[in-house]
């Protein structure tokens, strides 16, 4: 498979301009692993981190994007179906970004740290699922405000994922508090954006009314079912 970037890589790397090859690097990895050219996307990502970790480390530029070649690594492993390798990757990514921020972890740590919990939850591992889904969780409450509504779709991805495993496991009261904060979420966005005729806001509706019937609070639960009925998708 031939890309736009294939001529600028070449002239990078022989020219030795590393910061820039990095980031051609992890642009045309991603096309690479979108079309599931995985096994070029992976080659792509390894050069990439060999820039970071390896004799030429220290000769690219100080970015803001060192994790991306960990994170593009990670997605790569999990395309194909290397789960415990894309967690790893992800890990390093993880680190990364701790490092370059000084310990504060920012919206791109949260959506490395939801990346893994979505593998941990596909592999079993509920437990370390719901820790890293947390981790997110509590990154997006940080930077949730009416100036930047991205964080505050963000929380409401990650809480109704994180609901959804707390009614797996039967945490009922737990996965009612995710529904009930990601249903007051979707309510306050629409004040700027349209999200109560959407089936996402009637289905958050349908799985809190079976956590109120499966708690004998059936008032409550006939309640949220009629308001999910009244919902015409647009």
């Amino acid at each position: 498979m031939t890309t736009e970037y294939d001529d600028q890589i070449i002239e990078a790397r022989e020219a030795g301009r590393f910061t820039e090859l990095f980031d051609l690097l992890i642009t045309r990895g991603v096309v690479y692993s979108d079309g599931m050219f995985y096994d070029l996307a992976l080659r792509d990502a390894n050069e990439a981190v060999e820039l970071i970790e390896g004799e030429n480390k220290g000769r690219i530029g100080i970015t803001d994007n060192y994790e991306n070649a960990y994170f593009l690594r990670g997605l790569v492993y999990e395309g194909l179906n290397e789960i415990d390798l894309a967690l790893s990757s992800l890990e390093d990514a993880i680190a990364v970004n701790r490092v370059l921020n000084n310990g504060v972890e920012t919206q791109k740590a949260a959506g490395i740290l939801s990346q893994m919990a979505t593998l941990q939850y596909a592999k079993g591992d509920t437990a370390e699922g719901d820790f890293s889904m947390s981790s997110a969780i509590s990154i997006h409450r940080k930077s949730a405000n009416e100036d930047d509504l991205r964080p505050m779709l963000y929380l409401l991805v990650s809480l109704k994922t994180r609901g959804k495993s707390y009614d797996t496991q039967n945490r009922l009261d737990d996965a009612l508090l995710d529904y009930s904060e990601a249903i007051e979420l979707i309510r306050s966005i629409s004040m700027y954006i349209n999200m109560m005729s959407n089936e996402g806001y009637k289905e958050l509706l349908e799985w809190r009314a079976s956590i109120y019937q499966r708690l004998g609070r059936q008032i409550e639960a006939d309640k949220d079912l009629e308001e999910a009925k009244s919902i015409s998708p647009l």
